[in-house]
């Protein structure tokens, strides 16, 4: 029964998914859950909400999954406000809903336009201390970016790692006339090596034209972290390299690096095996009061 309905979807054919809904009701096939719950995600591919509510109030029982179903197929067909009607009911029906369902109910408040209802829902999940997951901070960010809250963006990327949303926040910045804002730059730069995007984050780097401590300290640490997710020793090496040369530019530029700075290149000496590295280090952290024997 499953390959026939999947089927219906591939093909999209509202007649096919009528006559095999007919040929369920004959046989008794309609009793089982399961059957009748794949056929509200059925009629809902297909574009017929009417008919997927139907099945939808017939239900003997309804669990987060087939809530959730109705809701992305009034999002995916234009009504996004029944989707959020519907959300309202199943609370009150009693089921909790799932990452995916309040991911759902985000992406009706981005198609609604409602920043407002959609901090609601944002509310809603820090009330409840509802973990991100990519498809919650996927819809937070998508929704703030969609309105010019770069502020909320940067925090909602924050909880995810997704190098093609932080391209957006950081479009978005340059769209608003931002990007010559330390405090965002920096938090771009963080979150980039957050994601393993070196590269970005180092284009990033280059541009900026003041950096302080946190941007420096952001670009060390970065790279010792990304020292663990090389892909050969030789990429550890170069990377952890790197790190040491940003370390000796921040010297350069009359900076005084602090613990954080003098904690991540020992960490990066450390992964380096290279002692004398450390040792040649050891004294500017005497020197400076971080270190005791």
């Amino acid at each position: 029964m499953f390959l026939f309905l999947q089927h219906c979807i591939d093909k999209v054919s509202v007649p096919e998914t009528e006559m095999v809904h007919a040929h369920v009701i004959k046989t008794g096939t309609h009793e089982e859950f399961f059957v009748m719950s794949f056929l509200v995600n059925v009629y809902a591919k297909c574009g017929v909400m009417v008919n997927a509510r139907k099945v939808f109030d017939n239900l003997p029982r309804r669990n987060v999954v087939v809530w959730t179903t109705l809701m992305t197929g009034y999002v995916q067909n234009s009504q996004p406000e029944v989707a959020v009607e519907v959300f309202g009911d199943m609370l009150e029906s009693g089921s909790f809903p799932s990452n995916f369902t309040l991911s759902i109910a985000l992406n009706a408040c981005s198609s609604l336009e409602s920043i407002t209802l959609g901090k609601q829902f944002h509310a809603f999940i820090i009330k409840y201390r509802i973990s991100h997951d990519s498809s919650i901070g996927n819809a937070l960010c998508s929704l703030y970016s969609k309105f010019g809250s770069l502020d909320s963006s940067v925090k909602a990327f924050s909880t995810i790692q997704s190098s093609d949303l932080g391209m957006q926040v950081h479009s978005l910045s340059i769209k608003l006339g931002h990007e010559s804002n330390l405090r965002i730059t920096n938090s771009l730069v963080y979150l980039y090596l957050k994601c393993g995007c070196i590269d970005e984050a180092k284009n990033l780097f280059n541009r900026m034209e003041y950096k302080n401590l946190i941007t420096w300290n952001a670009m060390i640490a970065g790279h010792a972290q990304a020292m663990d997710l090389a892909k050969d020793n030789f990429s550890a090496q170069q990377t952890g390299t790197e790190a040491l040369g940003m370390y000796l530019k921040l010297n350069r530029s009359g900076r005084k690096p602090d613990l954080f700075t003098l904690s991540s290149i020992l960490t990066v000496c450390s992964r380096l095996a290279a002692l004398e590295q450390g040792n040649k280090y050891m004294p500017r952290l005497l020197n400076q009061g971080f270190y005791q024997m």
